[in-house]
């Protein structure tokens, strides 16, 4: 993922702190308190890692330097002032991608795309083993549904949800205060579709004969989920974040069952159930 690869460069690059004496300092800041400003510098080869009162500095930037003089094998790995622990909780609105076939009659159609707009709810936990990535479990939920008497193929009604669920690779830039941060999670995980349905089969249009199907269509796959967001602080514990996320898998598999059957289709490819979705959601997170 370049543009990964481009923030972690970035974050590795040289910053310079300016001190009451007129000082500057080419180092690597891991970390700024209201009372100390801690930071890497590198003296004669030597790398140190040192604080600052912050009542002793006038000035200080990131990345004030492209290129770093710090090897980064030698930034500290785990620094105590920073926060270590992110638990992360998401509402919000879900777009689903798929689209109805080209066959599909108007009225339909319309009902197939009010289906795919719903709600989304969701919780991440992650594990920061350095300033900058972290290893976490992210989960999420969708639901969206829907009723329809249609005039050739009589009533029908479907409340789908989709279930993900997934280990995660997160990366954080804190801003230049170390309080509001950037973060980009990627998971590779489990995702589950459960639709709840009812509607009227007929072994053709022009049959007497039919039955009402009242049961479940269900289907799981491999998932993938990226999100990208930002976290605004609002206490040394609390943020509040906005996020959005895409998020994709594909059902080739479907079982069908109700109160008398239970079936499972092996679905041909033009058959297949698109879950993927954007999700736009806006959040709290505790973090420690």
């Amino acid at each position: 993922m370049p543009i990964l690869l481009l923030m972690a460069n970035a974050a590795l690059s040289q910053d310079i702190i300016v001190t009451n004496n007129a000082d500057s300092i080419n180092c690597k800041i891991t970390s700024i308190k209201p009372d100390y400003i801690y930071f890497t510098y590198n003296h004669k080869g030597d790398v140190r890692n040192t604080l600052l009162s912050t009542s002793n500095v006038t000035y200080y930037k990131f990345n004030y330097y492209q290129k770093s003089e710090i090897p980064a094998e030698s930034l500290p790995l785990y620094n105590k002032n920073t926060n270590q622990i992110r638990f992360a909780l998401n509402g919000g609105y879900m777009y689903r991608t798929a689209k109805a076939a080209d066959n599909t009659d108007a009225i339909l159609k319309e009902y197939i795309s009010n289906l795919k707009k719903g709600y989304c709810i969701g919780a991440e936990f992650n594990y920061f083993f350095n300033d900058f990535f972290a290893l976490g479990l992210l989960y999420s939920y969708s639901n969206s549904n829907g009723s329809l008497y249609h005039i050739l193929y009589g009533p029908m009604s479907d409340n789908q949800t989709i279930h993900y669920i997934g280990p995660s690779y997160t990366m954080r830039i804190y801003d230049k205060n170390k309080k509001n941060a950037f973060y980009s999670s990627l998971s590779l995980g489990y995702t589950l579709f459960i639709n709840k349905t009812s509607y009227i089969m007929k072994p053709d249009m022009l049959s007497s004969y039919y039955y009402i199907f009242d049961g479940v269509h269900s289907g799981s796959s491999a998932g993938v989920y990226l999100s990208l967001g930002y976290d605004f602080a609002l206490t040394d514990g609390l943020s509040l974040g906005l996020q959005a996320a895409m998020v994709s898998g594909t059902i080739t598999k479907l079982t069908i069952e109700d109160k008398a059957n239970t079936e499972t289709l092996n679905l041909n490819s033009d058959e297949y159930i698109n879950l993927g979705r954007f999700e736009l959601t806006v959040g709290l997170r505790f973090v420690k």
